[in-house]
């Protein structure tokens, strides 16, 4: 009987971890589905939720609609994606705050509070880039838009970005 509640007071703990991780992913996929309304005020609402979850919900979107994502890598022109894909890809770019987002996976804080605070807790750098205009901005500086369209969609870049530095 000791062993038992011993057990039980180990495993207590982390099913209770289980559990609250659990509801978070069913959190995230609810904000999905919303940000993808037609409901303006609802999707950005969601959009915001899920950008204040940080790099993690551009993982998430691209793991719940990796076949989606498929067919658009498998397309010669982007005009052809359907309407869905191309609320996908607008939806990547409004999280993660970068035209073409859906090539580089990047994700870009946007609060220099909270880009610390990812920082201390992976104990990565903070990459800052001094750029006229916004990087989900079609008409951006010249410097901007050459780097999101050679350096970001460039899958060794990116991931090297991603794994080493937050952006």
């Amino acid at each position: 009987m000791r062993l038992l509640a011993i057990i039980i007071f180990i495993l207590f703990p982390f099913a209770s971890f289980v559990h609250s991780f659990n509801g978070d992913l069913s959190l995230i996929d609810r904000l999905l589905k919303e940000s993808l309304s037609r409901d303006k005020v609802k999707a950005d609402r969601a959009v915001e939720k899920l950008r204040s979850l940080g790099a993690d919900a551009i993982d998430r979107i691209f793991t719940s609609y990796a076949a989606e994502f498929k067919k658009i890598d498998s397309l010669q022109d982007l005009s052809s994606a359907t309407a869905f894909q191309k609320q996908l890809m607008e939806l990547v770019e409004r999280v993660s705050r970068q035209k073409y987002a859906y090539q580089s996976k990047l994700y870009w804080y946007t609060d220099l509070e909270k880009a610390k605070e990812e920082a201390r807790k992976t104990r990565n750098p903070i990459l800052s880039l001094r750029l006229l205009g916004n990087l989900d901005d079609e008409l951006s500086c010249a410097n901007s838009r050459f780097f999101r369209l050679t350096l970001y969609s460039n899958s060794e870049v990116s991931g090297y970005l991603k794994q080493h530095y937050i952006l």
